[in-house]
């Protein structure tokens, strides 16, 4: 199932506010999704007074899941996982005492990784998978003493 990602931003919802003179159009971001089969768009289920941002889609044996921040502005960020192909919601993957976001998934030598963003805790972790999708284990601290946003990894094919 191709499928590509639309981001409900603050930005564009304060704008109909302001154009149409409403108070408050809506308590929280939202993440949608364009199914290229049906032509349908559809909203990940989303929590009252919780946003949902920085969506990362995955396929694993022929499931597209989709990882987002989830967070409100009192508490940190959280990342929540959902079955894209089902459009339900599937639980926590993976929280911290402090905030995380961006959550870059990837697979390596048959393994599946998450590259989240950890700044606020001045490091880059990389995460493994134990029971994908929820099941997150802690494998590398890769760099300590950074402020790094929204990190990734790609493979470099470069010999010199």
């Amino acid at each position: 199932m191709r499928l590509i990602l639309l981001k409900i931003k603050a930005r564009y919802l304060l704008l109909l506010e302001t154009m149409f003179d409403i108070d408050s159009l809506s308590e929280s971001w939202s993440v949608g999704y364009l199914n290229h089969e049906t032509g349908e768009v559809l909203n990940l289920p989303n929590f009252y007074n919780y946003n949902l941002a920085d969506p990362f889609i995955f396929e694993y044996e022929g499931t597209d899941y989709c990882f987002v921040e989830k967070f409100d502005f009192k508490s940190n960020g959280e990342i929540h996982v959902y079955d894209l192909n089902l459009n339900v919601y599937l639980g926590l993957a993976l929280k911290e005492d402090f905030h995380l976001s961006y959550p870059f998934v990837f697979s390596h030598n048959d393994k599946i990784y998450m590259l989240p963003e950890t700044s606020e805790n001045k490091d880059i972790r990389l995460y493994e998978s134990k029971n994908f999708p929820l099941e997150w284990e802690l494998s590398a601290i890769l760099i300590n003493d950074i402020r790094a946003v929204d990190s990734m990894l790609f493979y470099d094919d470069y010999e010199s």
